[in-house]
Order: C-alpha cells, then sequence, then structure tokens
C-alpha cells in the first residue's frame, strides 16, 4: 500500500503500483489505501481482502459491532522524509496511535533525528542490532547512513 497526497501520480509512473493521495491527516482518522499490492506477483488486492470480519461484542449497555483485529492489515509501514513535516505533536501523536492499530511495525527515514515518538503514543523503539526493545530515548540499534537517520519501531497494540 501506498499513500502521498502530493507525490502519488509520480510513484504511480515509477513503480506501476497504486498510490492514494491520503493526507497525514486521513489516516489519523482511519482512512487507508483502497488497494494494495503483492509485490511478489504484482496482483492487486482490495484492502476488503486485508481486513478481518466484523464481529459482535457485547456492551456492558449494549451490543455494538466493531472490528476486531488479531493480526494487524500490514506488517511494516515505512514513512519516508515525511513524519518529521508534522509539528503539531497532538496531530503527530494522532497520526501514530492510528498507525499502530493497523501495523505492526513502524520504520522512520528522517534527515535528522525527529521527531520524537514519546511512549504511549503506540510504538516500542525498536534496536536492529540486537532484535531487542529499547528505551525510546536511546539511540543505540538505529541505522545513519549519509545523514539519514533509520529508526524501527514495533506496535504495542500487536506485540
Amino acid at each position: 500500500m501506498a499513500a502521498d497526497p502530493f507525490t502519488a501520480v509520480a510513484f504511480k509512473e515509477r513503480t506501476t503500483y497504486p498510490c492514494a493521495e491520503l493526507s497525514f491527516e486521513a489516516i489519523a482518522e482511519g482512512e487507508l489505501p483502497q488497494e494494495s499490492v503483492n509485490i511478489v506477483d504484482g496482483s492487486l488486492h482490495p484492502l476488503a481482502s486485508l481486513l478481518p470480519d466484523q464481529i459482535d461484542h457485547e456492551d456492558d449497555e449494549k451490543e455494538e459491532s466493531q472490528t476486531k483485529l488479531d493480526q494487524p492489515v500490514v506488517e511494516m509501514v515505512v514513512c519516508s522524509f515525511a513524519l518529521h513535516l508534522i509539528e503539531n505533536p497532538s496531530a503527530l501523536f494522532a497520526l501514530l496511535w492510528q498507525l499502530s492499530t493497523k501495523a505492526r511495525w513502524l520504520v522512520i527515514l528522517a534527515p535528522h533525528k525527529k521527531p520524537e515518538i514519546k511512549n504511549g503514543w503506540g510504538w516500542i523503539k525498536w534496536d536492529v542490532d540486537s532484535w531487542a526493545e529499547i528505551e525510546t530515548t536511546e539511540s543505540k540499534g538505529e541505522i545513519l547512513h549519509e545523514r539519514v537517520h533509520c529508526r524501527v519501531y514495533r506496535s504495542v497494540n500487536f506485540l
């Protein structure tokens, strides 16, 4: 799946894969691209095929239908040179929490150490060298290549 409100057309032209023109705000509100591509064979799949069935849960006061996610919709989200552009901490939290309910892994590529992802925002920082959880303030396990920072996080919702 791919989403970018500014470069979707270029992405489609260069990769031949679909790219939704979704903003950070739309994703924070729960929207996802409506198609995914199996990059092994190039086959397209509608988003509905990735979502679990609707099941009923009984609430204390009423019965309501909601989606239960035992498995992530996607295994990994890669945000390349994008998240550091979100300056409002509330907007960043909303986006990151929503992503943590849809994906197991988050990889952030950025020109510096921003954004700062805080505890309680849906993600645990991951040390790629030892393949273990680390404190969000630690920099070990991060990759720095030609001034590009790569940080990996694991969702608290899919442990």
